[in-house]
């Protein structure tokens, strides 16, 4: 249980670090068309 725990644990915040990566380039390409 905890194994299964910990992988899911982490491949979320693998995910959440993806989203972050993706929304501060979103952020850096509307900063430049401004």
């Amino acid at each position: 249980m905890k194994t299964k725990a910990n992988v899911e644990g982490s491949v979320l915040s693998e995910q959440f670090r993806e989203a972050q990566r993706f929304y501060q380039s979103q952020n850096i390409v509307m900063k430049i068309l401004r």
